[in-house]
């Protein structure tokens, strides 16, 4: 099922995200009491060096995150079709959010644990590529299984068209089938590109997507 540049995904992925940053903060409060690290706290004395995470703190952590993954595309589909550029879009609006988030603290005069901070971004970072990572190898994983395939026609068979049937051929998108090119050029009629037929010129175009469904 062809589900990587629907809405429906992207909305997933950001209430995924959202929760998955205020656990990352609730078990980086958790491992500042138990990793033997830094100064010994226990939690009856958390109030006492730093403030502990209430509902404003994590709203604000809600709001900053949320702005900062949007801001640099990290749900933008056309952005994060390489797992590459998913990934260092993540690393940098995760750095940026949190560097936000330090800021505003310091404006404020609040006061956080440094162990606490430290933690609360790498098992943000962890938690956030991590499932990526998974949900993209499930969809690899399911592509020779789909039952529901997109039937795609591309409308031109030069350079765009190509590269387009290229890139999602080499990234084995699940749910894909190119039915065929459309392309006035004489030259390319009743040849295969890519393995893909050139079905016809593009003024039979309602005509191949009847046929073909």
């Amino acid at each position: 099922m062809f589900k990587r540049f629907s809405a429906n995904y992207m909305a997933l992925l950001f209430v995924l995200d959202t929760v998955l940053i205020q656990i990352a903060l609730w078990l980086a409060l958790r491992m500042r009491f138990s990793v033997p690290l830094g100064e010994t706290i226990l939690p009856q004395w958390a109030n006492l060096y730093f403030i502990v995470p209430d509902i404003g703190l994590r709203l604000a952590v809600a709001l900053i995150w949320a702005a900062g993954f949007m801001i640099f595309g990290v749900y933008t589909p056309r952005q994060i079709i390489h797992w590459h550029d998913e990934f260092q879009r993540i690393l940098l609006a995760q750095t940026v959010a949190a560097l936000s988030l330090a800021g505003m603290l310091y404006l404020i005069n609040i006061d956080l644990s440094r162990l606490l901070y430290g933690y609360f971004y790498l098992i943000g970072l962890v938690m956030l590529v991590g499932y990526r990572i998974l949900l993209r190898t499930w969809h690899r994983l399911r592509r020779t299984t789909s039952s529901s395939a997109a039937s795609i026609l591309v409308v031109g068979a030069g350079r765009v068209g190509v590269d387009l049937v290229t890139e999602f051929q080499r990234q084995r998108w699940p749910g894909i089938e190119f039915v065929g090119f459309l392309d006035d050029d004489p030259a390319k009629q009743k040849t295969r590109i890519l393995d893909v037929p050139v079905l016809g010129p593009v003024e039979r175009a309602l005509k191949i997507i009847e046929e073909y469904q």
